[in-house]
C-alpha cells in the first residue's frame, strides 16, 4: 500500500495519523472529564478520602496532560504531510453547500486539534498546580508567567475550544453517515482500508471555509477568556484596621510556599493587619514588639486554593485569624523575632531573623521563617512527605511609617 497521497486515495501515513489521533482523544477526553470530577470532590472529603482523590486527580491529570500533547504533536505532523500530499478529492454530495460546510468541519478539526492541548498546555504553564506532565519538559514554558489568573483564562480558552471540538467531530461523523447510509459511496472505505474512488472536479476552496473557521476559532477563544478570566475573589473576613501603634504599616506581602509532589506551589494572604512597636536607638537587647493578624481565608494558592483552605488543612471556617506575637531585639548580627504563632488553635513557639533598613521615618523590613505543618496538624491526611512536604516557608516584606 503506497505510503502517500492521491487524488483518488488516502495513503497509509495519512490514515495512520488519522486513526491514531483518534484512539488518542477517544482516550484523552475521558481522562480529562474524570481528573476534572475527581478535583471537584476534594473540597467536600476529609481525611484518607481526600488523600486518595488528591493522589487521584494528580495521575488523572497527568495522564490527560501527558496526551494531550500527544495528540498536538499528531496534529502538527499530519498538517505538515498534507501540506505536501495530493489531497484526496471530496465524493460529489448532493448540494453544493454540503462541500462548503465538509472543508470548513475539516479546517476548524484541525484548529481545535491544535488549540485545545495549545490552551491546556498554556494554562498548566501558567499554573502553580501540581500534576505534572509525565515526561521532563513542557512543564514550563517561555513567556508564560505563573499567574493564577492568567490559568484561568487559558482553562476557559481550554473548555471553549473543547466544546467547539466536540461539535466539529459530531459534524464530521454525521457527514460520514449520511455518505455511508444515504449516498453509499466510498468516503468511510477511502479511510479505512485506502480504497480508491474518483472525486468531484469542482472541489470547494480553501479560502472562504479557512476564513470562516479561523473566525469562529477566535470567537471561541474570546468566549472562553470572557467565561473565566476575571480573578475570582477570596472571601476575607474583614479584619479591622491594626490599632495605633508606633508604627503603621503602609505595603507589604506575607507569602508562603508549599511543595507538593515535589513541585513547589508560591502564593500569598491578601488581607492582614500588622501593629508594630520599634526603638531605632540603643544597644543590642530588647528593642520592641510586633502583633501581625492574618485572615486565613484571604489564601491565594493558586489551584489547590480551596484544598489548602479546607477541614484538613487550614480549616478557614473555624479558625479564621493566625496570630503571630513576638518580641522584637536587636542582636550582634541584625535583628530578631521570638514569640508564639497561633494557627488553626494551635500555639507554637517561632524565632527568626529579620533585616531591617529606617530611611527619613520609613522602615522597610523582611525575613522568612521555615514552619513544620504537622505542628499545626495541617495535612494530617497527608502523612507521606513526598505528596506534600512538611516544611512550609513563609515569606514577608513590609513597610511602616513611624507615626509619633
Amino acid at each position: 500500500m503506497p505510503l502517500s497521497d492521491t487524488p483518488r486515495r488516502y495513503g497509509r501515513v495519512t490514515r495512520t495519523l488519522h486513526w491514531v489521533t483518534v484512539l488518542v482523544l477517544a482516550v484523552v477526553v475521558p481522562l480529562g472529564l474524570a481528573a476534572s470530577s475527581t478535583a471537584d470532590r476534594i473540597p467536600d472529603s476529609r481525611g484518607a478520602a481526600q488523600a486518595d482523590l488528591v493522589t487521584r486527580a494528580v495521575e488523572l491529570f497527568s495522564m490527560h496532560k501527558t496526551l494531550g500533547l500527544t495528540a498536538l504533536a499528531l496534529t502538527v505532523l499530519r498538517i505538515l504531510w498534507v501540506r505536501e500530499q495530493h489531497r484526496p478529492r471530496l465524493l460529489p454530495a448532493h448540494h453544493r453547500a454540503e462541500a462548503w460546510l465538509a472543508r470548513g468541519v475539516h479546517l476548524t478539526l484541525y484548529a481545535a486539534l491544535v488549540l485545545a492541548p495549545l490552551t491546556g498546555w498554556l494554562c498548566h504553564a501558567a499554573s502553580e498546580g501540581f500534576a505534572p506532565i509525565l515526561w521532563p519538559f513542557g512543564q514550563t514554558l517561555p513567556l508564560v508567567p505563573q499567574d493564577p489568573a492568567l490559568a484561568r483564562s487559558f482553562a476557559g480558552m481550554h473548555v471553549a475550544v473543547l466544546l467547539l471540538l466536540g461539535i466539529a467531530v459530531t459534524l464530521h461523523l454525521a457527514g460520514v453517515l449520511k455518505h455511508q447510509l444515504i449516498h453509499r459511496d466510498a468516503t468511510l472505505r477511502r479511510m479505512l482500508t485506502g480504497a480508491e474512488a474518483e472525486g468531484d472536479p469542482d472541489q470547494p476552496g480553501a479560502r472562504l471555509p479557512g476564513a470562516a473557521a479561523a473566525l469562529l476559532c477566535l470567537a471561541v477563544l474570546a468566549a472562553g477568556y470572557a467565561w473565566r478570566g476575571d480573578t475570582a475573589t477570596t472571601p476575607l473576613t474583614g479584619l479591622q484596621p491594626a490599632g495605633r501603634s508606633q508604627w503603621q504599616v503602609t505595603g507589604g506581602r506575607i507569602g508562603l510556599t508549599v511543595t507538593q509532589f515535589g513541585r513547589e506551589i508560591e502564593g500569598g494572604f491578601t488581607d492582614w493587619t500588622a501593629e508594630i512597636a520599634w526603638d531605632p536607638m540603643g544597644e543590642p537587647g530588647p528593642a520592641g514588639k510586633a502583633v501581625i493578624r492574618i485572615a486565613t481565608a484571604s489564601l491565594d494558592l493558586g489551584a489547590v486554593t480551596l484544598q489548602a483552605t479546607g477541614p484538613d488543612f487550614l480549616d478557614t471556617e473555624a479558625h479564621p485569624v493566625a496570630t503571630l506575637v513576638a518580641d522584637l531585639s536587636r542582636v550582634m548580627d541584625g535583628q530578631r523575632a521570638e514569640g508564639t504563632l497561633t494557627l488553626k488553635g494551635t500555639e507554637v513557639p517561632v524565632a527568626f531573623p529579620f533585616w531591617l533598613t529606617i530611611e527619613a521615618g520609613t522602615a522597610y523590613a523582611g525575613g522568612m521563617v521555615e514552619l513544620d505543618r504537622r505542628d499545626f496538624a495541617i495535612g494530617d491526611n497527608l502523612a507521606d512527605d513526598s505528596a506534600l512536604a512538611f516544611p512550609v516557608t513563609v515569606r514577608f516584606e513590609l513597610q511602616a511609617d513611624r507615626s509619633d
